[in-house]
């Protein structure tokens, strides 16, 4: 029974102080009758307790318990008032940033935060990949270029028509080279030099040839002209070397001409 009571007392208690206003009014009133509470606690030894009761007797009797009471009450609820206000400002604040900033910034950022060194070492992989990228696509154009290039010369070839696959190392004494060719025949001769060769490369022959340069008896621009008795040999640069001189045959000057023709 008694437990039960002390309980009750004790809960009513942590209720009250509790409560906003009684422990505010509680804090409020020791701040303004600091004096009292102090020496209430800290009397002095020889202090006798007949001293202290007319010391707190004379204390309320030059203070007005009305006006203090009143004075306590009143900067309760100003200080009840100032502190809600700042935390209805502060729930506005933390409001703000719930609802408007934090969901802004998890917009703009999408995805992790990197630091600058991380920022500098991303960058730097992709300036690599780039370039790496670059040089693969380089190394593909020149792949396809020479695929190309390769293609041309099977065509080329297949077009040549090989005495027997051998190429001559003597002046030729065939009889068609003294007759000579028809215009029509060394036109479609001059068209296939063109189709299969850049205009830049046969002027480089054409006019090597003029300048008596020698070149490898394996060059399938030389093969062609021989083949089709358009030049002929006109000896070696030295007795071992696979480089010849040629001249131009009749025909020859002709398929100049007319090729030069069609390149300009």
């Amino acid at each position: 029974m008694i437990t039960d009571s002390i309980q009750s007392l004790k809960d009513n208690i942590k209720q009250r102080v509790a409560n906003p206003f009684l422990g505010t009014f509680i804090l409020v009133w020791v701040a303004v009758n600091w004096e009292v509470v102090y020496a209430f606690f800290f009397f002095d030894d020889n202090f006798k307790l007949v001293n202290k009761v007319a010391y707190f007797k004379k204390y309320w009797t030059t203070h007005s318990f009305v006006t203090n009471l009143t004075k306590v009450t009143f900067l309760t609820i100003l200080v009840l008032v100032i502190t809600y206000f700042f935390l209805s400002i502060s729930r506005l604040i933390l409001n703000y940033f719930e609802n408007v900033v934090i969901p802004y910034i998890q917009k703009i950022s999408k995805g992790k935060i990197y630091t600058e060194e991380q920022y500098k070492q991303l960058l730097q992989r992709i300036l690599v990949l780039e370039n790496k990228v670059d040089s693969e696509r380089k190394a593909k154009n020149e792949a396809l270029e020479e695929i190309d290039k390769l293609q041309k010369d099977r065509k080329f070839l297949e077009n040549i028509a090989f005495d027997g696959g051998e190429i001559r190392d003597e002046k030729p004494t065939n009889d068609k080279i003294v007759l000579g060719k028809m215009d029509a025949e060394i036109e479609k001769d001059a068209m296939s030099l063109s189709e299969n060769f850049d205009s830049k490369t046969c002027k480089e022959y054409i006019f090597g040839l003029d300048r008596k340069e020698s070149f490898e008896k394996e060059n399938i621009f030389i093969q062609f002209l021989l083949q089709h008795d358009y030049i002929i040999f006109n000896g070696r640069t030295s007795p071992h070397s696979s480089y010849y001189i040629y001249d131009y045959t009749r025909d020859g000057q002709r398929l100049r001409k007319i090729l030069l023709n069609m390149l300009s």
